[in-house]
């Protein structure tokens, strides 16, 4: 009898060795000992705010309307991830590698993005506001794609990019902006003046640009796939291998443009360079 104690006592021992050991090894590496098992890649919803998530691999995770405020995420790179309605607020994200992600409707007050890169994020409903440190590109960004820049004067600004998805920017001035890969399929450009701007493999699939002037700008590869260009002047325009396909077109001017190689609204191309 007093054997079988001792051997449920030892083993009682043991037990209570194993799970100080296991909470040991939690201890000592945090959240990634185990999160692979929980987390990746549905994180969306979780209280985060605790997690040790630096150098961790979440590329292609779902963080959609997670709680991470006040979290460190500096100086990572997450292709693919989605930070759409996540609780940002506080955040250290200084150097963080944002680009082409969804932070759409993300709170972002009091984060710091300095130095954050945001090229093709999506900041459409984000919530940003004083204490919200950004860069200025990323803060104009912001502000068209949520406010509008309806008439408003972006002569020569660097937007390179952007994702302007959408934008209200009728009759705005755009002259001599740099717009290189910015997205701006589905934006309203009625009347705008894009004319000298560098607008190389930027996306307007879906875009209006109804009279508006992009003379002498330089469009080569950019997307106009089912774009509206009613009254649209390209005179003089570089748009050697853009798309046009599709695209409703009225009264276009095109005295001087360089069109060679791209893909006409009736599924043409126009006759490569010699």
């Amino acid at each position: 009898m007093l054997g079988k104690a001792n051997h449920l006592l030892n083993f009682g021992r043991f037990s209570i060795l194993a799970l100080l050991g296991l909470f040991g090894l939690v201890a000592l590496f945090g959240i990634r000992g185990y999160r692979s098992q929980i987390c990746p890649p549905d994180c969306a919803g979780l209280d985060l705010r605790r997690a040790n998530l630096q150098g961790s691999n979440l590329t292609g995770a779902d963080l959609s309307q997670a709680n991470l405020s006040g979290i460190d995420l500096s100086e990572q790179l997450w292709p693919r991830l989605s930070l759409s309605g996540a609780d940002l607020q506080g955040a250290k994200l200084t150097g963080t590698n944002l680009s082409h992600l969804d932070l759409s409707g993300a709170d972002l007050r009091g984060a710091n993005l300095t130095g954050a890169r945001l090229h093709g994020a999506s900041l459409h409903r984000a919530v940003v506001d004083a204490t919200t440190q950004i860069d200025p590109k990323w803060r104009l960004v912001w502000e068209l794609v949520n406010q509008g820049g309806r008439y408003r004067d972006l002569t020569g600004l660097d937007l390179k990019e952007a994702n302007l998805w959408g934008s209200d920017l009728r009759g705005a001035n755009l002259s001599r902006a740099q717009l290189e890969r910015a997205v701006l399929s589905q934006a309203r450009l009625q009347d705008a003046d894009l004319s000298g701007a560098t607008l190389n493999e930027a996306d307007f699939q879906k875009a209006n640009l109804s009279q508006a002037n992009l003379s002498q700008a330089q469009c080569r590869w950019a997307d106009f796939r089912r774009a509206t260009l009613k009254g649209t002047n390209f005179s003089e325009a570089d748009a050697r291998g853009a798309w046009f396909g599709q695209a409703q077109v009225e009264g276009i001017r095109l005295e001087g443009a360089q069109l060679q190689g791209a893909l006409m609204p009736d599924g043409a191309r126009a006759p490569s360079e010699p």
